[in-house]
């Protein structure tokens, strides 16, 4: 066992440089290697396999990810890297969610050589929401055989990639500035930013904070409110359907979350320093810099 405890050649040190690795070599195959794709509620004790893995411990308790020697604490909200080729373990305190994609590692290159070492990396991301979702694309679509499923399930993998590329990315602001309840916040807010019943008690909810915790939060980090961040969503985007489509404008309120056409006309005069028919006729390249900075 004294050889694979090397340390490996390849120098992977943070998990966005193991992400990079997994896309550059993903990208250009015909279909996608994923080997296993679950949610396991339980501990885990994967065999010896030649796997390359990507985990995410989702809900539940404080856990330990190990591989070898090398351990990991992890907690909800936490993605982690580690290779099986000499088996791997997962210990909840009490219970978890811990979703796993496995890949069959490559024959040659970087990757071949990484398989063979105990590689385990953790970190945790700022939108554990939106990193769920992709696991849930990934093994809904790993669980079908129908139709073009190869294509569909390199699709759903390489959005899980890129979106762990961005929320791993020490670069992201989310990351460095944005809490966790905030980030929830804005997601809510710009899935849901059509819906005319979205208040400030659903935003709020999906934050897992009150409204008035939220609000807090929310003007310190974003300096403005969840409602003001909602609005001004709201009539960029219907700037954007003024001048791109022919809609109606009452067609154009209900899209962007306005049951009340008038209300609509007059939000967006404050917003565009015009109605929005002038906009549509050209008021938009005059009032364009108002629009962009709200």
């Amino acid at each position: 066992m004294a050889n694979h405890m090397e340390k490996p050649s390849v120098c992977i040190d943070n998990l966005c440089a193991y992400v990079d690795l997994l896309l550059a070599w993903l990208s250009p195959l015909p279909a996608v290697p994923v080997a296993y794709a679950a949610a396991d509620r339980v501990p885990v004790n994967t065999g010896r396999s030649r796997y390359l893995e990507l985990g995410f411990h989702a809900e539940g308790t404080p856990a330990q990810v190990s591989v070898c020697d090398r351990t990991a604490a992890t907690e909800p909200g936490t993605v982690v890297g580690l290779t099986a080729r000499y088996g791997n373990r997962g210990l909840p305190e009490d219970r978890w969610v811990y979703w796993c994609v496995s890949f069959a590692a490559p024959d040659t290159g970087p990757l071949a050589e990484l398989v063979d070492q105990p590689f385990l990396l953790a970190s945790a991301v700022p939108n554990p929401g939106k990193v769920r979702e992709r696991y849930v694309a990934v093994v809904r679509q790993f669980s079908r055989r129908q139709g073009c499923h190869a294509a569909r399930l390199k699709a759903e993998v390489l959005l899980l990639l890129a979106c762990l590329r961005e929320e791993l990315d020490p670069r992201n602001p989310g990351r460095a500035h944005g809490s966790r309840a905030v980030e929830a916040a804005l997601d809510a807010i710009h899935q849901r930013f059509a819906d005319c019943t979205l208040r400030l008690a659903d935003v709020a909810m999906a934050a897992g904070l009150s409204p008035a915790h939220l609000c807090r939060l929310f003007r310190r980090e974003q300096g403005e409110s969840p409602m003001q961040v909602l609005a001004r969503l709201r009539l960029e985007r219907a700037a954007e359907l003024l001048t791109r489509t022919q809609l109606d404008i009452g067609e154009i309120a209900y899209a962007v979350g306005f049951n009340d056409r008038l209300y609509f006309s007059r939000a967006f005069h404050r917003f565009a320093a015009c109605s929005p028919s002038e906009y549509r006729e050209g008021g938009h390249a005059k009032t364009r810099r108002r629009v962009v900075t709200g």
